[in-house]
């Protein structure tokens, strides 16, 4: 059942490119009405690329932007808690095909600015079955 009459809509546009030594995309996305709350919209794009040193490594790198609007007299955007940028960047091993470690970088900066950036470092581990 539909809340307020609203109608989620979404449109996503992506293009990338790869080769043997890299690849590299984009990304543009739009929700309109998101949860089916009428005027509760957001739209966002990525960037992204990696670059393969060998067959068993690569670089990565990715940026991320995230804006909700709202078509209302307030203050903030209703997800305003949420909105902002990400950069993250990257080395992946994978010393077999179905294991892969990635220590990796994120700087998460709030759209709020009375909230600090965020910094973090991660160990990511892939482990296929």
């Amino acid at each position: 059942m539909k809340k307020d009459k609203a109608t989620q809509q979404t449109i996503a546009l992506m293009a990338g490119y790869s080769n043997q030594n890299f690849r590299i995309g984009v990304e543009y996305n739009y929700q309109a009405d998101n949860n089916l709350i009428k005027d509760q919209n957001y739209s966002g794009y990525s960037i992204y690329g990696t670059y393969f040193l060998n067959a068993k490594s690569n670089l990565f790198a990715r940026y991320d932007y995230l804006n909700s609007v709202n078509n209302l007299a307030h203050s903030h955007s209703w997800n305003y808690e949420n909105d902002g940028q990400l950069f993250m960047a990257g080395f992946e091993y994978n010393p077999v095909k179905e294991i892969g470690i990635s220590p990796n970088y994120q700087y998460w900066t709030p759209r709020d600015r009375s909230i600090s950036a965020i910094s973090t470092v991660f160990l990511s581990v892939l482990v296929g079955l």
